[in-house]
């Protein structure tokens, strides 16, 4: 990661077929984290994109000039679901999926699209607590990763 963009780490990277560079983001919900980080396939730093305040960003996708944000804001602990999200090349966020039809609340981990899905990773079982595997959740003995598809509107 470039010391001049201010990024800490990485929590999810997208390519982007328009100019061929990668879009990183920033897990967490600090000031570095509301930015995309746009690096070229070489690792040069080309600069940040402010973004809405989407806390918790665990996976990122571009397709049709639009960002696609799958974001860990939701609690399991609490039976909350995590969100994705739609940020448009005009700067407009918007809601496009609730993950409250997935089979127990866990943590969203990564999305993909193609061919007009939209793929969701989506991890269940582990009891996490700001980030950090504290054990399992009562009635598992292991961790389960799943992915989900949803059609595109």
């Amino acid at each position: 990661l470039a010391k001049q963009s201010g990024q800490q780490e990485c929590s999810a990277l997208a390519y982007d077929d328009r100019d061929h560079s990668l879009w990183l983001t920033q897990w967490g919900d600090t000031n570095s984290s509301f930015y995309l980080y746009h690096y070229d396939l070489n690792g040069q730093y080309l600069g940040k994109r402010k973004i809405p305040p989407l806390k918790w960003i665990q996976g990122l996708t571009v397709y049709k000039n639009d960002f696609y944000f799958a974001c860990d804001d939701g609690d399991a602990n609490k039976d909350q679901p995590d969100h994705i999200y739609k940020l448009s090349k005009a700067g407009q966020v918007k809601t496009i999926h609730l993950l409250d039809d997935v089979y127990d609340q866990g943590e969203v981990e990564g999305l993909s699209i193609a061919h007009q899905n939209l793929y969701v990773l989506y991890n269940r079982g582990a009891k996490v607590v700001d980030g950090k595997v504290l054990g399992l959740e009562k009635g598992y003995d292991h961790q389960i990763h799943e992915v989900y598809a949803y059609k595109l509107k």
